[in-house]
């Protein structure tokens, strides 16, 4: 094709419209059009500037037909903006391959390619103000080119009642906004690209030189029905605003089968000048790759509908704000991954603002955060929320999330959601829940960490919470941590994981839960309540290194007028140390209290280990029990501790002997006291043994040599045979 031929007024400082041509006549067969009205030619020639009147532009448009349709022009016709205004309000352009017809702008749109290829440049500061609609590519066949450059460059869409801007209508279209030019629309219009099913738009806003910008109007639709993209490239930006009422929303794959693309670079950004929604997969596919900003997003979410999938894939620097909700598989399927130094600020001052993975029924959310990334909440997290959702959050490397508030995973009766931190991972919040009222498990590993005030494992009744715990991972509440608080909760940790709670750690509180701690972990609290209320607890220590330290009273059934059951094994290598003067440990120590116990120190429960130990300045066992305080089935070796006290609670028994094995009990320190398997006693010959019965308490005060030989010749009388206590 040849070079494009300039019309214009040789007088006019704003020349106009610029038509491709195949061949260089255009300019004298347009005079030939116009030789038996020279007045006419001149006329329209002038109208060509800037200062225009409109209505002989119909002369105008009508004459370029007929040379077109005389094939004086017959290459794909392009209108070229160089410099000036061009604003008809009287008559739409259609250009699609060798024709160009005008008519009413009354709804007709300003159509660029409509059933073959046409292209629109506007440039040096132009202005082209259709005042309707404006399609590029409107038909399947349609291919629509628009180029909006240089800085002043104007394309407005429609009046402030009506008018949208539409990138592939049914065909394809592009349109590529650069260095300092802007596209806008009036508060009524909408953006569409990609708008029907099989069409494909792309828009581009790029600012290589100057930053380039779009102003939407009430809507824009990355992906209605059909495909579409939107790039904002380094110094492009897109300002999403309302100048009326009604929804505000950039939508990335609105419809069943539609797909969405949005890519904005580092040094591009998306601006909400007004509140409005940023959906990404309403019921189709949306993708948003984000390496630059988005500011001021009112609510953010992926995966609307039952249908939708929506993913961020946040890089860099990149940073979003949501000044309310952040909702990660609303209905649908979301994923949120975060990498890099990125960062989500999700609310700023809405005091009801939370994080949701995996939010309504059917839902499935997944969120992670890797390298550096950070997210910050001003409320609550909630991770499998309603319904049957699924919800996961994954911290690794140096990933970190924050919240105001607390954590619910698995918050619902029939949701499932997980926890899992890796590497150097933080999370802080003041409460985190492991299955709240569903299903939720915790999995924590390298020197990840939860600084809080209270975890609960199983919160209410019906929930199940399980924790693992793994290498130096660490948990640390400033109140207390609950394992089985009304539900089912368990906990394992190894290695040298470890868990803390200034005030309390409960095992089993009116629910079921389990504590084991392997291979060097470690727990700490001033408190430890194994079996509390109605409930069974389980504790085990076992392993070298690995130690339950507690400040001040380790329970073992306690409450729930006889309801619950504790199980305590210490093995080889655990160890349990109460550290303050005055701690102590008790054992069912409730008046009402009948909780069974059953107490294993050494492997299995076959004999005394050196390294099993409880190290304690008090020992209660039976502290106003209602039926005995210690049951002995095999053999044991208590060792003494500043005092052990076994208590007689009126008739009943304060101590109970079964079938305690062939080596029997023994107390020892400079005393010896023996039964032996035929329930004899016996008393060694040591020269300060001495057994002396008190009730309610049991002491050993040093003996007096006229005590031991009483007690000698009484226990030589009977023959050591078959004497009971």
């Amino acid at each position: 094709m040849a070079d494009p031929v300039l019309l214009q007024n040789a007088e006019s400082t704003f020349p106009l419209i610029l038509v491709a041509a195949q061949g260089t006549g255009f300019l004298n067969e347009f005079k030939k059009a116009n030789a038996s009205n020279q007045n006419h030619k001149e006329t329209s020639l002038k109208l060509m500037s800037k200062n225009t009147e409109y209505a002989p532009l119909t002369y105008i448009l009508s004459t370029m037909k007929k040379i077109i349709d005389n094939k004086y022009i017959t290459s794909i016709a392009t209108i070229l903006i160089i410099s000036g205004t061009y604003t008809p309000s009287q008559a739409a352009i259609v250009i699609t391959g060798n024709t160009a017809d005008g008519g009413s702008t009354n709804g007709q749109p300003g159509v660029i390619g409509d059933d073959s290829a046409g292209s629109l440049t506007v440039d040096s500061g132009s202005d082209y103000t259709p005042e309707t609609n404006i399609v590029f590519g409107r038909e399947s066949t349609g291919e629509g080119t628009g180029v909006i450059t240089g800085p002043g460059s104007t394309l407005v869409a429609g009046t402030d009642t009506f008018g949208d801007l539409t990138i592939g209508d049914s065909g394809t279209g592009n349109l590529t906004v650069s260095d300092g030019a802007s596209v806008s629309l009036f508060q009524s219009g909408n953006i569409w690209v990609g708008r029907e099913a099989g069409s494909n738009g792309t828009l581009t806003v790029s600012g290589a030189s100057q930053t380039a910008t779009v102003n939407t109007g009430r809507l824009i639709y990355i992906g209605e029905s059909g495909t579409g993209t939107l790039n904002v490239e380094s110094g492009g930006v897109v300002r999403v605003q309302r100048q009326g009422g009604g929804t505000l929303e950039m939508v990335a794959g609105h419809l069943e089968g539609s797909e969405g693309t949005i890519t904005v670079a580092e040094g591009g950004s998306i601006n909400y000048v007004d509140p409005g929604f940023l959906d990404l997969g309403a019921a189709g596919s949306g993708t948003m790759f984000l390496a630059g900003q988005v500011g001021d997003v009112q609510q953010l979410r992926l995966g609307v509908d039952s249908t939708g999938e929506g993913e961020l894939h946040m890089t860099g620097s990149s940073s979003l704000t949501s000044d309310f909700y952040v909702t990660v598989g609303d209905s649908g399927t979301g994923k949120l991954e975060m990498s890099g130094t990125s960062s989500l600020t999700v609310g700023t001052s809405n005091p009801l603002t939370n994080l949701y993975i995996g939010a309504q029924d059917g839902s499935d959310g997944q969120m992670t955060i890797l390298d550096s990334a950070s997210v910050s909440v001003l409320k609550d997290v909630h991770v499998g929320s309603e319904g049957s959702s699924v919800g996961a959050l994954t911290l690794g490397d140096d990933g970190q999330i924050s919240a105001d508030g607390s954590f619910f995973v698995g918050r619902d009766d029939s949701s499932i959601g997980s926890l899992t931190l890796s590497g150097n991972a933080a999370l802080e919040g003041t409460g985190v829940s492991i299955g709240t009222n569903g299903q939720g498990t915790l999995e924590m590993s390298g020197n990840s960490s939860i600084t809080t005030a209270r975890v609960h494992f199983g919160e209410n009744n019906g929930a199940n919470g399980e924790g693992t715990l793994s290498g130096n991972a660490s948990i640390d509440a400033s109140a207390a941590i609950f394992i089985g608080n009304g539900g089912t909760g368990s906990l394992t940790m190894s290695g040298g994981s470890s868990i803390s709670a200034d005030r309390r750690i409960f095992v089993g509180r009116d629910g079921m839960g389990t504590l084991t701690m392997e291979s060097g972990s470690r727990a700490t609290a001033d408190d430890v309540f194994v079996a509390f209320g109605a409930t069974s607890g389980t504790l085990t220590v076992t392993g070298n290194g690995t130690l339950m330290t507690v400040a001040d009273e380790l329970v073992f059934g306690r409450g729930g007028n006889g309801a619950g059951e504790a199980t305590i094994s210490l093995g080889r290598g655990g160890r349990i140390d109460n550290v303050n003067s005055g701690a102590a440990l008790f054992i069912a120590a409730g008046s009402e209290d009948s909780a069974w116990v059953n107490f294993v120190i050494g492997d299995d429960g076959t004999g005394f280990i050196d390294s099993g130990r409880i190290d304690t300045t008090s020992f209660n066992i039976g502290s106003g029990m209602a039926e005995f305080g210690l049951h002995v089935d095999d053999d044991v070796l208590l060792r003494k501790g500043d005092k052990f006290t076994l208590i007689d609670y009126g008739n009943y028994n304060g101590v109970e002997f079964g079938n305690i094995g062939d080596d029997g009990i023994f107390v020892t320190d400079r005393y010896s006291f023996l039964i032996n398997y035929d329930n004899d006693i016996g008393i060694n010959d040591r020269a300060l043994t001495a057994l002396v019965v008190a009730a309610p308490v049991v002491a050993v005060p040093e003996p007096s040599q006229a005590l031991l030989l009483v007690l000698g010749l009484t226990a030589a009388a009977l023959g050591q045979r078959k004497r009971t206590v």
